[in-house]
C-alpha cells in the first residue's frame, strides 16, 4: 500500500468521525452547552492523544517558549475558535447544514495554502472545488434557508456560524500542516487540544459561565466518544495523512462530509432529505470523482 492511498484512507476514516459530529451535538440536546461541548470534547482528546505521545512517537528537540506560543495560539484557533463557530451553527440551525458548510473549507484552504504553505493550484483541483462548493450551495438552498419563517432566521445564524467555522477551521489545517511536520502529530495536536481546552474552560468562567453540564451516562458518554474518537483518533488520522498529502488534497476529502452527515442524520435522528439536497449530494459527490481522477 503507497503512502497516498494509505494517506487517502486516513482521510476518509477522519471524515466520517468528524462526520458524526453534528449528531452527537443534536443527541446531547439542552443537557450539554455549547461551550462545554467543545471543551470537555477537546480536553478529553488532549488527554488521549497525550498518552499516545507517550507510547508511539518518539520527541525530537525540546520545545521553546516560542514554540510553545505557536501550538497554543493553532490550538485557540480551532478549539476556542472554529470549533465554537461550529458548535453554534449546530445549536442554531440543522446538523446536516452544519456539516455541508464546514466541508467548504477546502475554498478557503486554496487561499491559505497559497499564501503560507506555497502551494499551486491546476485545472483539476479548480473543477473539483467548484462542482464541490457548487453542489454545497445547492444543498444549503434546498434546506429552506431562504423561507420567510421564523425557523428560516435560526437556520441562517446557523450558516453565519458555519461560514466562519470553516474559515478558520481552513487557517488551522495549514498552519498544523506545517507544525505537525515541525513538531510531530501528537505532540502538536495533545498540547494544543489541552491547552486551548482549557484556556476556553478559564476565559468562558471569568464571565459566570462555567462549563458545566448534566451528568448523565448518555452525556458523559457522547463527550468522551467526541473526545477519544472525534477529537482523538480523527485529528491523530488527519495529522498523518498530511505528511504526505497537500493541505488542499487533505481538505477536499471534507467535501465527503455532508455525505456521511446527512445519511446519519436521516437514519439517527429523522432529518429528512428533498429532491434538491439529494442533488446537491451528487453534485459533490462528482467533485470528489473529477478530484479522484488527478490521482
Amino acid at each position: 500500500m503507497s503512502k497516498t492511498f494509505k494517506a487517502y484512507i486516513y482521510c476518509i476514516i477522519t471524515i466520517f468521525l468528524f462526520s458524526t459530529l453534528e449528531l452527537c451535538g443534536k443527541l446531547l440536546g439542552n443537557g450539554v452547552s455549547p461551550n462545554s461541548v467543545t471543551v470537555y470534547r477537546f480536553f478529553y482528546g488532549g488527554i488521549f492523544l497525550f498518552f499516545l505521545y507517550k507510547f508511539i512517537e518518539k520527541s525530537p528537540e525540546s520545545l521553546k517558549i516560542s514554540d510553545y506560543l505557536k501550538i497554543v495560539l493553532s490550538g485557540i484557533l480551532n478549539v476556542c475558535i472554529s470549533m465554537m463557530f461550529l458548535q453554534l451553527s449546530i445549536f442554531y440551525g440543522k446538523a446536516t447544514i452544519a456539516a455541508v458548510l464546514i466541508s467548504a473549507n477546502p475554498l478557503f484552504v486554496v487561499f491559505f495554502a497559497w499564501i503560507i504553505l506555497k502551494e499551486k493550484m491546476d485545472i483539476k483541483k479548480t473543477t473539483a472545488l467548484v462542482l464541490g462548493i457548487t453542489g454545497i450551495v445547492v444543498l444549503v438552498y434546498g434546506s429552506g434557508v431562504f423561507d420567510n419563517s421564523e425557523n428560516s432566521k435560526n437556520i441562517s445564524l446557523g450558516i453565519i456560524f458555519g461560514l466562519l467555522s470553516s474559515l478558520t477551521f481552513a487557517l488551522y489545517t495549514v498552519l498544523s500542516k506545517k507544525y505537525i511536520m515541525k513538531y510531530g502529530n501528537l505532540r502538536f495536536n495533545s498540547l494544543s487540544f489541552f491547552w486551548s481546552a482549557l484556556f476556553l474552560a478559564l476565559a468562558y468562567s471569568s464571565f459566570g459561565d462555567y462549563p458545566i453540564y448534566e451528568f448523565t451516562i448518555k452525556n458523559t458518554s457522547i463527550l468522551l466518544y467526541l473526545g477519544i474518537f472525534v477529537s482523538g483518533v480523527a485529528y491523530f488520522l488527519y495529522g498523518e495523512a498530511l505528511k504526505t498529502i497537500s493541505a488542499f488534497e487533505g481538505a477536499s476529502f471534507f467535501m465527503l462530509k455532508p455525505v456521511f452527515a446527512a445519511l446519519m442524520n436521516y437514519i439517527i435522528i429523522k432529518e429528512t432529505l428533498n429532491i434538491t439536497q439529494i442533488i446537491g449530494i451528487v453534485i459533490i459527490l462528482s467533485g470528489m470523482m473529477q478530484f479522484s481522477q488527478k490521482n
